[in-house]
């Protein structure tokens, strides 16, 4: 980077800093930064951090009433309304890929833009300051988008150049990809920062100048954050107002679509027919429909699971002979194919999603089920045996699995943290948590049974290994077994901590039927995806606001769709909380 450009923008990581996103509507053009230039010619204008203050901090592990025991508040509690306030947010690595390949048709590599910050199993960009690499890496990733969408850049906004000139031209596209870029309309001042830019590189010829305003625009704090202004007129802290209508776009189509708001979405928000509760689901119907809406079911499944490095999957190959190069690919596939299936064809309920006796196995996952080419539904998915929902397919089994054995100690963790919204606490700092080497002669079930010889892992691993050991049944790439060390497969287990399903279940198959049915599944998983959707946790705030989306779900008898557009209807989607000390 260029002096200018690395000035410009550690200028912005300073005055962004300390910001809580409560940015006054009067002060938005200070809040996007001057429009740069080329990182060697005019400056760079990308973004600093997303700092935690005024965040979530005190975010729960359980759903409901935010104790953690996965009761929903009281009707009294919730006479007056609360959220949550939501930090600034920085747009995270899938949704700027998506969003640039929506507005300048280009792909870029995820691998040139930083990684995302986590908050439970979810991204989220709201803690951790951006360091000066970080920028280096948003302002190489606006120059390789604006590089790659040059040899069609005239035609991302047609115009006719020999009627109106290039200066008319640039303007038009300034006005008309700045709106989508910036998700609402640009100020007269910023339109004519660019429009000044692009003439200052006018002597390069009509597309370069047009593509150092498109790397520019990328840079700015507009597009890398998700910017929701306080209203100017905002006094009392505290006190909840209603996103605008661009603010408004922007959350949903972040939310449903993991991109950018479309056209139609920002002309709908431009006529403030976005705020009407109509118009909103009808919006909110039409993205659900959209084919990239398959991206957001994939990052949520994927996340919520624990399931996004599978890709790298490395098994001990004499150990596992279903193992082979590319598995953990056609795990994550299968899986995301099956949560399509379920959502888009079969009834999109959770009891579905987690009961399912068929899959869509193919390529090496066959040798993983035991199963030939003949054997697979080439028309739909394929009946199974042994086989339950997510929880017993394959990319779940080996992602909480070791490269030469089974954990139950993972398994029984995602269950207790992803799927019950349970406290667990991490273990003590001098405890040893490395497996005990295989045995050809002891089962995992009785290596482990030192859990509860040890008084400083009795208590946790009660409830973990209770869950995890249910799960024996499946190797460490997920494969079927009866016998381990010539000896039957014990899949006894225990459920502890709940509200209503307490009790003892013998394999992973009774464990789902459990699971499907408890309340507290549904009550995390209503919580989950509104933490997905307000990309931030949850605080004791929130409680009322879930609690009621949770009675939307459980009143449709679990159905996902109905989760997700009573999500949308909320008030917490809607709305922000305006923080209690103004700057």
């Amino acid at each position: 980077m260029g002096a200018v450009g690395r000035l410009s923008a550690l200028g912005l990581l300073v005055m962004l800093g300390g910001c809580t996103g409560s940015i006054r509507a009067t002060d938005s053009e200070a809040s996007q930064g001057p429009a740069g230039g080329d990182r060697s010619e005019a400056g760079a204008s990308a973004a600093g951090q997303g700092a935690a203050g005024g965040g979530a901090s005190s975010a729960t592990d359980g759903s409901g009433d935010g104790d953690g025991d996965g009761d929903g508040p009281s009707a009294a509690s919730c006479l007056e309304p609360e959220l949550g306030a939501t930090p600034l947010q920085r747009i995270g690595r899938a949704q700027y890929i998506n969003s640039v390949r929506d507005l300048l048709k280009v792909a870029l590599d995820p691998r040139q833009l930083p990684e995302d910050e986590k908050y439970g199993p979810f991204d989220g960009n709201v803690v951790v300051p951006v360091t000066d690499l970080v920028v280096e890496q948003y302002v190489a990733a606006a120059e390789s988008a604006a590089r790659l969408s040059l040899p069609e850049i005239e035609a991302l906004v047609p115009c006719d150049r020999g009627a109106l000139g290039d200066e008319a031209c640039a303007a038009q596209v300034i006005e008309t990809l700045g709106r989508r870029v910036y998700r609402r309309p640009l100020e007269a001042e910023q339109a004519a920062r660019y429009a000044a830019l692009f003439a200052t590189f006018a002597g390069r010829g009509y597309p370069d100048a047009l593509r150092i305003v498109v790397q520019t625009m990328l840079q700015s704090p507009s597009f890398l954050y998700r910017v929701e202004l306080m209203p100017a007129d905002a006094s009392a802290g505290g006190s909840i107002a209603p996103l605008d209508a661009y603010e408004l776009a922007a959350r949903l189509s972040f939310f449903v679509l993991s991109t950018t708001p479309d056209d139609a979405l920002l002309d709908e928000a431009e006529s403030g027919a976005l705020l009407e509760p109509d118009t909103l689901m009808q919006a909110a119907d039409r993205l659900l429909e959209d084919d990239r809406f398959s991206d957001t079911l994939a990052s949520f499944h994927l996340q919520w699971l624990e399931l996004e490095k599978l890709d790298g999957l490395s098994r001990d190959a004499e150990m596992f002979p279903a193992f082979s190069e590319g598995l953990g690919g056609a795990m994550r596939g299968e899986t995301l194919r099956f949560v399509e299936h379920v959502m888009r064809e079969d009834d999109a309920t959770l009891h579905t999603l987690l009961t399912a006796p068929y899959s869509f196995p193919e390529g090496p996952l066959l040798a993983v089920y035991g199963l030939s080419e003949d054997d697979v539904n080439a028309d739909g998915p394929t009946m199974l045996e042994h086989r339950a929902g997510l929880l017993t397919q394959p990319s779940f089994l080996a992602a909480h699995a070791h490269y030469d054995q089974t954990s139950p100690v993972q398994r029984g963790k995602v269950i207790i943290r992803n799927v019950l919204c349970q406290l667990l606490p991490d273990p003590p700092p001098n405890v040893n948590a490395t497996p005990p080497d295989p045995s050809p002669d002891a089962t995992t079930r009785e290596r482990l049974a030192q859990h509860q010889n040890d008084s400083s892992c009795r208590s946790c691993h009660k409830r973990i290994d209770g869950i995890g050991l249910g799960f024996e049944h499946f190797d460490a790439v997920g494969a079927y077994r009866a016998m381990e060390s010539g000896k039957d497969i014990d899949a006894r287990g225990e459920i502890l901590g709940t509200l209503e399903h307490d009790g003892e279940f013998d394999g992973v198959l009774e464990l789902a039927e459990h699971l499907a049915e408890s309340e507290e599944t549904q009550r995390c998983l209503t919580t989950q995806w509104v933490r997905f959707a307000l990309g931030r946790p949850d605080t004791g705030a929130d409680a009322c606001a879930i609690d009621g989306v949770y009675r939307d779900f459980a009143g449709s008898g679990g159905d996902m769709r109905v989760l997700l557009r009573a999500i949308i209807a909320s008030e917490a989607f809607r709305s922000k909380l305006i923080p209690e000390a103004m700057p």
